[in-house]
């Protein structure tokens, strides 16, 4: 005959069991609700989003050539001007160091010693 710990382990057994599939249950429902309010908000921004694909909505229409032109003009000119890393230099466009390296290095003429800039620009030397 089984004692009264048997029948104890059996109702915490039972109990762990429910307990388990109640969590699952609450958590699929909780990944489902994010899932669906997250389609909502971007279904609202114009994408849509299924288990075909995505689609994205535009609300602005691009009339002719010349807006198609100024809007892709626009787009480079900002990519070159986010190209740079700190100030560019005044004398190239397109040198290998940027002003604002706290680590660059120039040699004086007069007595070969390096100098460094530190972040605030002043020179010290070594």
């Amino acid at each position: 005959m089984a004692s009264w710990y048997d029948y104890l382990a059996l109702v915490i057994t039972i109990a762990l069991t429910c307990a388990v599939i109640w969590g699952s249950m609450m958590i699929y429902e909780a990944l489902n609700n994010a899932k669906r309010s997250a389609k909502q908000r971007l279904k609202n921004k114009g994408v849509n989003v299924s288990k075909h694909g995505v689609s994205v909505k535009r609300e602005i229409r691009l009339v002719d050539r010349e807006t198609y032109m100024d809007a892709t003009q626009r787009g480079f000119v900002k990519a070159l001007s986010n190209a740079y890393y700190g100030p560019a230099p005044e004398d190239s466009m397109h040198d290998a160091t940027p002003a604002s390296s706290p680590r660059r290095r120039t040699v004086k003429d007069s007595d070969t010693e390096s100098v460094h800039s530190d972040k605030r620009g002043k020179k010290k030397r070594e």
